[in-house]
């Protein structure tokens, strides 16, 4: 105990093959891979059983109760597929070149395919069944943003990697040729414009998720998948690898001596550690991020709502006089019920236009009221107490109604996706991105079986689709029939 009491800390720049430590994360990228496409097959599983809900009940039960499992496994996919990802770069001299390749090609890929995929054959099927073949790709994008209330289905995971590449690659690659001396510094600058196109994607979200544009189909293979949260641990984890080396040149080393140290066992476990912390207070985070942000907004409509129904109540329309007293939601419930609905229905409008419409309707109402027929029994005042009562429901039944949508709008924005990313710490501490898998080329084997796993899956899913469908049965023996008459029509 007192040897190691008395023992000189090592700096990381006095760490070398020599004195390295031995242990070393069981887990190495492919691992990591192999995890994430699991949890993209799971994610499409999910996605299949949730369209199988909405046709047959068996599966709506099957659905509730393994649902929410299946969705936390699929939201592990980018991240896992990220820190992959990352240890190929810090592992590989040529990392950033492989990764930039794969990822951009996949990306294009998946481009290409969607493109050909929804003009080929779902927009041409709609055009063979539609009297305008022209309305076919306008039906299309209506059902697709029919099918996500937010506008937009983003899909292209290999879009977040090829951008989170670059990030590592602007920050921390040294170019051998071009930009050179203080022009390595615009080079580092570069690494704005992967971060800007992030940025310009959340923003067009929520004004896609607001109802102020409408992004069209072949703009959602280009938008970015990953929550925000997840893509700030990147950048978090580049930074800290960037910081690092500057901390080890100060002491006279070489950017030739970092790599070398980047091999280290040493320094793998400490980017570990930091990466599991920062999972940690990312998820916290985020968390936190999306309560604020849905608690804020939903106040914020709930208080604009209010404060226009009590100017429309207090002001009475031109050319009228004011009748005695003011126009109040207990007015309203004793005299129409359909104006009450109508009020409880302002948090639903998301502009002061339908705002305005809604309340303008609720004057019409209240205008219309005459003194109630000898036949209808008088309505009895309510007390000072059931009125204060009466109103305090309705405003929180207002304000959760608003939360719930608003904690919707964000997770769509991707708010509250990196929640879960917390159950991969202890994964992370197995890792260990200097240990060699034992075959490079299982490495491209992985993506190949993930992708003939989700085809299965799909193929299933329309064989058992077909069994639950809504639709009249056919006689198979009389198409038997039919179909040995025209053999013998053809001959």
């Amino acid at each position: 105990m007192a040897r190691k009491k008395n023992a000189k800390r090592v700096m990381i720049h006095e760490i070398t093959a020599d004195n390295d430590i031995r242990y070393r994360g069981p887990f190495t990228y492919q691992h990591f891979q192999l995890m994430g496409w699991v949890c993209i097959v799971i994610s499409q599983a999910a996605l299949l059983l949730r369209i199988g809900s909405k046709l047959d009940a068996s599966v709506s039960e099957i659905f509730k109760s393994i649902g929410p499992v299946l969705e936390t496994f699929s939201d592990m996919s980018l991240p896992l597929l990220l820190i992959a990802n990352f240890a190929q770069i810090l592992d590989s001299s040529d990392g950033y070149k492989n990764q930039l390749l794969k990822n951009a090609g996949a990306s294009l890929g998946v481009f290409v395919f969607s493109l050909f995929f929804f003009q080929r054959y779902i927009v041409s099927a709609l055009a063979a069944l539609s009297t305008n073949s022209t309305d076919a790709k306008g039906v299309l994008e209506a059902l697709l943003h029919t099918l996500s209330p937010t506008g937009f289905i983003s899909f292209n995971l290999f879009i977040d990697l090829f951008l989170c590449t670059l990030v590592m690659l602007f920050l921390n690659y040294r170019p051998k040729r071009f930009f050179q001396g203080k022009l390595l510094h615009v080079f580092r600058l570069f690494a704005l414009l992967p971060i800007g196109y992030e940025i310009a994607c959340m923003a067009l979200k929520v004004m896609s998720a607001k109802g102020m544009i409408n992004l069209p189909v072949w703009s959602f293979p280009l938008l970015t998948v990953k929550p925000p949260m997840t893509f700030l641990l990147f950048i978090i984890l580049a930074v800290f690898v960037k910081v690092r080396e500057l901390r080890f040149r100060r002491h006279g080393k070489t950017h030739e001596d970092y790599q070398l140290f980047l091999k280290t066992n040493k320094n793998s476990w400490n980017f570990s550690v930091f990466m599991a912390i920062m999972i940690v207070i990312v998820s916290l985070l985020d968390f936190v991020v999306m309560t604020g942000y849905s608690i804020f907004n939903a106040v914020e409509k709930v208080y604009q709502a209010e404060s226009l129904n009590t100017e429309a109540i207090a002001q009475p329309p031109e050319g009228e006089e004011r009748t005695e007293g003011p126009l109040t939601l207990e007015a309203h419930s004793a005299e129409n019920g359909a104006a009450v609905e109508s009020v409880l229905k302002l948090n639903e409008m998301l502009d002061d236009e339908s705002v305005q419409e809604l309340l303008a309707m609720l004057q019409e109402l209240s205008d219309e009221q005459t003194v109630p027929s000898a036949d209808e029994p008088e309505a009895v005042p309510l007390t000072e107490e059931e009125l204060a009562q009466q109103e305090q429901e309705r405003l929180e039944n207002t304000i959760k109604s608003v939360i719930e949508k608003e904690i919707s709008t964000a997770a769509a924005l991707g708010f509250g996706g990196s929640i879960n990313m917390i159950l991969l710490t202890p994964l992370v501490l197995l890792f260990s991105y200097t240990k060699a898998p034992r075959s490079k080329e299982a490495g491209l084997a992985i993506p190949a079986a993930g992708i003939v796993l989700i085809v299965f899956l799909y193929l299933e899913g329309l064989r058992l689709m077909l069994w639950n469908l809504p639709i009249p049965k056919m006689d198979m023996s009389e198409l038997t029939q039919y179909i040995v008459l025209l053999q013998v029509f053809l001959r």
